[in-house]
């Protein structure tokens, strides 16, 4: 979804999420079956992703961010289909696909 060696996301509960303003100019994209990412008309940014086994929580891409430098990664997920090149050089837990952490 990102075209890099990763996508940082925090995983937040939806209910809790608010947006200030631009909310008029959100899309959504089907992604698979069960993912989707919302993202920005104007920009094209990818700002969320959401996925129907995880109704609970939306993924904010943490590049959209402006301020949140508190946010520190907590574990790798989706290692399974990492790029050969990129290595991992921490003792983070790591997850072949979704995982369950909250």
């Amino acid at each position: 979804m990102t075209g890099s060696a990763f996508g940082a996301y925090a995983k937040v509960f939806a209910a809790e999420l608010t947006l200030s303003n631009g909310s008029g100019h959100l899309s959504s994209y089907a992604v698979t079956d069960k993912l989707s990412t919302q993202f920005c008309q104007v920009c094209g940014s990818t700002l969320f992703a959401r996925h129907a086994d995880y109704p609970g929580f939306v993924y904010i891409s943490l590049g959209t961010i402006a301020e949140g430098s508190d946010i520190h990664p907590t574990y790798h997920e989706f290692i399974g289909s990492k790029a050969d090149w990129f290595e991992i050089q921490d003792s983070l837990p790591k997850f072949e696909e979704w995982s369950d952490t909250e």
